[in-house]
C-alpha cells in the first residue's frame, strides 16, 4: 500500500489506497502534444505534433506512439490521418487517408500484425440513401454511414487497404416494398434499419476494438446507443455480403446490445446505453477477461443525465457464436459490474474506460479533463485532473504498466497490459511475452506474426498460440526452443536455434490465421522440461509454394516466460 503525495491541488487526489502503478497517456483535445505521466502527475515523456489528435492515441508494444491526426474538418471527431512516432518522437510513419467522400474519425485500433483498423464516414448522399429505402422526407443532402478499413503501413508515408467493411452493405427497411432490402425490421437483427435515426452523420461510430481470439471487431455506434460486433475473418468480398467467415454470416451484425428498439425487439424501457463511447473487450488475463466494457455517457437517461462505466457478459460460445432467442433481444438483461456517481460524475460527450491488471478500472470523464481509478467496489483510488489551460477536455486516457527499477519506457519494450507473476509471486505486468526476430513477407503480402491469449501460468494451462498474416489455407506448425536465433531459412528467417520441438500440424484459415491450444501436460517426448521460470521461444513454420523459391516461410519469434 502506498500514499500519494499532493503535488498540485488541481491535478492529484491523495489517497492512502492501493491504486494500480502505471503511466497514463492522455492529450487535450485542443492540444497538439500527447503526454505520458506517472502516478504523481509528473511528465515522463511527451510527443509534440503539428496538428491535434483526432482523437485517439495509444502506445504500441514496442513503445511507439500510434496517433490519429486532425487534417480535415467534416464533423465532430474528424481526423483524416494517422502517424506512428518512436518513443523519442521520430516520425516513423505518417499517412493521410481522407478523400472528398471519406473522412476517418475518432478512433483507431492497432492489430497484432501491425496493421490499423480505422473508422471512416462514407458520404453516399441522399440519392443513394433513397435507393436503399430511406424515406426521402427524412433526408437532406448528406447521408454518411460508417465504414471500417484495415490499413497495412508501407514504408514511412504510405499504406494499402487489405480489408474493408461498409455499413451500407447491411441495411434493411420497411418503407419501400420495391427495394430488394424490404423486410420486417424485427426479423433481421443482423441488419441495420436505414430509416432509424437522422441524416448526415448517421451512425457516429466513436470507438473500435479487436478480439484476436475470436477474430471479431466491436464498434460503439453512439447515435444508435448500441454496440455492434462483426466478423473480421471474412474476405472483403464476404464482408460485403451475408455469408462467409468464421461466423458464416459475412459482414452482418453478429451481436448488438444497448438499445433493442433499433431493431424492433424492445421498447424504451429495454434500453441500456445512452450515447456510448470506448467499447472494449477486457483483455485476456485481466479480471473479467472476455467481457465487454464501455463508457455509458448517460445523456437523456429517463432518470437524469449521469454517466457510468458498464461491464457485461456476452452470450457467446467458444466458436464466437452469439445466442439469440426467436423474437427476443440480445442479452444479457443485466450488467455484471457498473460504476456511477450521479451528481458528481457526468460527461455528455467523449470519455473512456479501461480494466487494469489489478481488477481496478480506469475512467476518463472527458469534459472535466478528469482521469480516475476505482476499485470493484467503486472507491476512488487515484485521480488526475488535466492541468492544461484552455479547453482541457480529454477524449480518453490509457494506463500502461510501470516497471519501476526495470523501467522499459525507454523505447526498448513496453507491455501490452496483461499481468504476469514474477519470482516473488507479485503481479508484474512487465515480464511479458515479446516478439523478436524479423519475419519476411510471404505470399499474403505481409510477414507472419504470432502472439498468445490466456496466461503463462503452468497451473492454469490456458496458453493459446495464434499466428496471423500467413498465407490462406496452407499447412504449418508451431515450433519452440529454449534458445533464440535469427538464421536465414527457406524464404524467411528461423527465429530459433537448436534444440527444437514441434507441435501438431495445422491448416490456416481463409485469412491466414491459425491457433493452437498449448497443453503443457501433453508435450512431445522430445520436449525440454517446462518448469516455472523457463523461457521458451516460439515460431510458426508454414508452406508457401507461391511465396518464393523455397516454398516455405516462417513467422517472427515469440518469447514466453512461464510461471507457476
Amino acid at each position: 500500500m502506498r500514499l500519494q503525495l499532493i503535488t498540485s491541488v488541481t491535478a492529484l487526489l491523495a489517497l492512502p489506497l492501493a491504486a494500480q502503478d502505471g503511466l497514463t497517456l492522455y492529450q487535450s483535445v485542443s492540444s497538439t502534444t500527447t503526454f505520458l505521466v506517472d502516478d504523481m502527475g509528473s511528465v515522463v515523456n511527451s510527443w509534440p505534433g503539428t496538428v491535434s489528435a483526432g482523437l485517439s492515441y495509444y502506445l504500441a508494444p514496442d513503445g511507439d506512439l500510434i496517433r490519429t491526426r486532425t487534417l480535415v474538418s467534416n464533423g465532430a471527431g474528424s481526423g483524416g490521418g494517422f502517424e506512428r512516432l518512436s518513443y523519442d518522437g521520430v516520425v516513423e510513419w505518417q499517412y493521410p487517408f481522407f478523400t472528398a467522400t471519406r473522412t476517418p474519425h475518432h478512433d483507431v485500433e492497432l492489430l497484432p500484425n501491425g496493421n490499423l483498423l480505422v473508422i471512416a464516414w462514407e458520404e453516399i448522399g441522399a440519392t443513394a440513401a433513397i435507393a436503399a429505402g430511406r424515406d426521402p422526407s427524412t433526408i437532406a443532402s448528406s447521408f454518411r454511414p460508417d465504414g471500417i478499413f484495415e490499413l497495412a503501413p508501407v514504408g514511412n508515408k504510405d499504406a494499402v487497404i487489405v480489408w474493408e467493411w461498409h455499413a451500407y452493405d447491411h441495411l434493411v427497411q420497411d418503407f419501400d416494398p420495391t427495394k430488394a432490402n424490404f423486410g420486417v425490421i424485427s426479423d433481421h437483427p443482423e441488419l441495420m434499419d436505414v430509416n432509424y435515426g437522422g441524416d448526415g452523420d448517421w451512425m457516429h461510430v466513436n470507438g473500435i476494438d479487436y478480439n484476436p481470439v475470436l477474430d471479431q471487431i466491436a464498434i460503439s455506434v453512439s447515435f444508435m446507443s448500441e454496440i455492434w460486433v462483426i466478423d473480421h475473418s471474412t474476405t472483403t468480398a464476404e464482408a460485403a455480403g451475408h455469408s462467409g467467415g468464421n461466423s458464416g454470416k459475412g459482414g452482418d451484425i453478429l451481436y448488438r446490445w444497448g438499445n433493442p428498439q433499433v431493431y424492433g425487439r424492445g421498447t424504451a424501457a429495454d434500453r441500456k446505453l445512452y450515447f456510448n463511447h470506448d467499447i472494449q473487450w477486457i483483455e485476456p488475463g485481466l479480471p473479467g477477461a472476455g467481457n465487454l466494457i464501455i463508457f455509458n455517457n448517460g445523456s437523456n437517461r429517463p432518470s437524469g443525465n449521469w454517466s457510468s462505466a458498464d461491464e457485461w457478459v456476452t452470450p457467446v460460445d467458444a466458436q464466437g457464436n452469439y445466442s439469440l432467442a426467436p423474437g427476443q433481444a440480445y442479452g444479457p438483461s443485466a450488467l455484471t459490474w457498473t460504476y456511477s456517481d450521479p451528481g458528481n460524475f457526468y460527461s455528455n460527450i467523449m470519455s473512456g474506460v479501461q480494466r487494469l491488471p489489478s481488477g481496478n478500472t480506469m475512467i476518463t470523464e472527458a469534459t472535466s479533463g478528469r482521469m480516475f481509478e476505482v476499485d470493484s467496489g467503486g472507491s476512488i483510488l487515484w485521480e488526475f485532473i488535466n492541468p492544461t489551460g484552455g479547453l482541457s477536455w480529454v477524449f480518453k486516457a490509457r494506463r500502461y504498466p510501470d516497471c519501476d527499477a526495470n523501467s522499459i519506457y525507454d523505447g526498448e519494450e513496453i507491455s501490452n497490459g496483461a499481468p504476469d507473476v514474477n519470482g516473488n509471486g507479485e503481479l508484474d505486468s512487465c515480464e511479458l511475452p515479446e516478439n523478436y526476430c524479423t519475419a519476411q513477407a510471404n505470399s499474403s503480402g505481409a510477414p507472419a506474426s504470432i502472439w498468445y491469449a490466456g496466461t503463462t501460468s503452468l497451473l492454469a494451462n490456458d496458453l493459446d498460440l495464434t499466428v496471423s498474416s500467413a498465407p490462406a489455407s496452407v499447412f504449418g506448425l508451431f515450433a519452440y526452443s529454449p534458445n533464440q536465433g535469427s538464421i536465414p531459412l527457406g524464404d524467411g528467417t528461423l527465429c530459433l536455434s537448436s534444440p527444437f520441438s514441434r507441435l501438431n500440424v495445422l491448416l490456416t484459415d481463409a485469412v491466414g490465421s491459425a491457433s493452437f491450444d498449448f497443453d503443457n501436460q501433453n508435450l512431445p517426448p522430445t520436449s525440454p522440461p517446462l518448469v516455472a521460470g523457463t523461457e521458451w521461444n516460439f515460431t510458426f513454420w508454414f508452406r508457401d509454394v507461391t511465396g518464393g523459391p523455397a516454398g516455405f516461410n516462417l513467422s517472427d519469434g515469440l518469447s514466453v516466460l512461464f510461471t507457476n
